[in-house]
C-alpha cells in the first residue's frame, strides 16, 4: 500500500465521524425547523434521561459518551431552559439526580416520533437486510473499540 496518496475517506473512523457529523447537521436543521432551541447533544441527553431518569451526572455522562466538562455544560444549559432539574439523592446528600421537567418530556415526546420516522425512511432506502447488517457491523465495531483488551488497533497494553 502506498502512503504517498493518503485517502482519509478510506478509513473507517473518518467515515463514521463524517456520517455522524452529517446526521447531526440534519437533526439540527429539523429541530430548528420545529422551533426548538436545543442542540443535538442536548437532545441526546434528554432522550437518555427519558429512558433512565434519576441518574447521577456521572452515569448520564457515561450513557451519552461525554466527559465531565461537556456533560456539565450540557446539563447547565438544559437546566437554564427548564428542561431538566437536579434533585438531591435522598440516600446520599452529596449526589444530585437528574430528572426531566414537563417541558423536557414534551420535547422528547416531539422528537421521538420524528426520529422513528427518519430511521424507518433510512431502512426503506437501504433495505431491512442491509440495515440489520449495518447495525451488526456497528455493534461489532463498538464492542471491539470499547474493549480495552481488543487487538483491533494493536495498542500496547500497560503493564
Amino acid at each position: 500500500m502506498s502512503y504517498k496518496r493518503l485517502e482519509i475517506e478510506g478509513f473507517i473512523g473518518f467515515r463514521l465521524q463524517q456520517t455522524a457529523w452529517l446526521a447531526r447537521g440534519q437533526f439540527q436543521k429539523l429541530i430548528n425547523h420545529l422551533g426548538m432551541q436545543i442542540t443535538p447533544e442536548q437532545a441526546q441527553v434528554l432522550l437518555s434521561l427519558y429512558k433512565s431518569e434519576g441518574v447521577s451526572q456521572i452515569q448520564l455522562a457515561a450513557s451519552v459518551f461525554k466527559g465531565r466538562t461537556n456533560i456539565t455544560r450540557i446539563i447547565n444549559g438544559l437546566e437554564t431552559n427548564n428542561l431538566i432539574e437536579r434533585r438531591k439523592d435522598p440516600l446520599d446528600k452529596r449526589c444530585l439526580r437528574i430528572y426531566l421537567t414537563r417541558e423536557g418530556t414534551g420535547i422528547v415526546n416531539t422528537v421521538i416520533p420524528i426520529l422513528i420516522k427518519a430511521n424507518q425512511k433510512i431502512m426503506r432506502k437501504i433495505g431491512e437486510e442491509k440495515y440489520q447488517d449495518l447495525m451488526e457491523i456497528l455493534d461489532y465495531f463498538n464492542s471491539q473499540v470499547s474493549n480495552p483488551f481488543s487487538s483491533l488497533l494493536d495498542i500496547p497494553r500497560d503493564k
